[in-house]
């Protein structure tokens, strides 16, 4: 995969200011080589040498993060025009964007908008406080939670919104989508700590994720507590963020499984942190596993195992796309459907305080 043409611009802004960086200290280090071997400091009993050329390779990082900070800024953050960075996603959609999209004919008239609020998520900005009777649900999930396709009040949460507070008038019932495109688990687990917790939510709708087994068990493999930490420490840095992006710079398209990965237990692992997190905080959970998947059903697993409520919604017509606007997102009507027995799932397990 070719670099990107500003990671290109940054490497040729790196390259030479590293080696004219490099060609001063060593000659540095020639002039006064030896008055520094010469040079004795009570009480230390490291060689003068051996200080100075830890200090001229701290100099030469120096020079390089300043540069850097200079030349590149804040952009370096920048993964695409949609994403920026994240130690703990990897990536996620930037604040406060605003994109429209053309549909699968090219035609404006079946083009949908992408906008996202003040967290990154694709909601309006409600605020993180919620107001004294009201329920709030947050949905989890990939590319169908988040609504490929589809305006924002046209994907399943947004209309289940709509159903739930039309089934229970009394009360007022807000959903949060964090869903994201091409999140796999794990992923979700992270933005459902970072941000979906925020919102104070009184019920998790946590949607089955298809991508583990085809990009993205790299992220639940490189995602554990620590390495998290450290990249918080270290992004920032601009030049850890460069380096980071030189070694990343496939982040969207990298195989993520391996010989002899589990790719079920990684996803179960993620499945029931995120059923004791809940847990933990009060927060009820709702596993749903949407459609079909060829890969097993580890949703289901967990929630036999931890006695927590399940749904599967099966999507009729697959192969007739009725409910379909290609061969991996529903389109309108598919989530409709999807919103139906979403709601049908959090009516029957009673999650709401009171049954109408």
């Amino acid at each position: 995969m070719s670099m990107d043409p500003f990671l290109q611009k940054v490497t040729a802004f790196v390259v030479p200011v590293s080696l004219i960086t490099l060609l001063v200290l060593l000659v540095f280090d020639r002039i006064f080589m030896d008055r520094i071997n010469r040079i004795r400091v009570k009480h230390i009993r490291v060689p003068a040498a051996v200080i100075e050329k830890v200090l001229l390779v701290f100099i030469f990082f120096i020079v390089l993060e300043i540069g850097l900070r200079i030349y590149a800024g804040d952009k370096i953050y920048d993964l695409s025009e949609n994403y920026t960075y994240d130690p703990a996603l990897l990536w996620r959609w930037k604040p406060n964007l605003k994109e429209t999209r053309k549909g699968l004919d090219e035609k404006e008239s079946n083009s949908w908008t992408i906008e996202t609020n003040s967290q990154g998520l694709r909601e309006d900005d409600l605020p993180l406080e919620k107001s004294p009777g009201t329920y709030r649900i947050v949905f989890t999930g990939d590319s169908w939670t988040f609504g490929f396709g589809v305006d924002k009040g046209e994907r399943f949460s947004s209309l289940a919104g709509e159903k739930l507070n039309e089934l229970y008038p009394g009360m007022k019932i807000e959903t949060i989508n964090t869903g994201a495109i091409g999140y796999c688990f794990n992923q979700s687990l992270n933005i459902l700590k970072n941000t979906g917790l925020k919102y104070h939510p009184d019920l998790v709708v946590s949607v089955k994720n298809r991508n583990e087994s085809i990009e993205s068990l790299f992220y639940s493999r490189s995602n554990n507590p620590g390495a998290v930490r450290l990249r918080k420490l270290l992004s920032g840095s601009m030049l850890y963020m460069f380096i980071w992006r030189q070694q990343n710079s496939d982040l969207f398209s990298r195989p993520g499984k391996k010989k002899g990965d589990d790719v079920q237990e990684y996803e179960r692992k993620d499945i029931r942190e995120l059923v004791d997190l809940c847990c933990s905080k009060n927060i009820k959970v709702l596993l749903v596993m949407l459609d079909w998947d060829r890969h097993g059903n580890p949703q289901q697993e967990v929630a036999e195992e931890k006695k927590v409520p399940y749904a599967e919604i099966v999507i009729p017509d697959r192969e007739k796309y009725s409910f379909f606007r290609d061969p991996d997102h529903p389109n309108e009507e598919g989530h409709e459907l999807i919103a139906e027995k979403t709601v049908k799932a959090i009516v029957e397990y009673k999650f709401l305080y009171r049954e109408k």
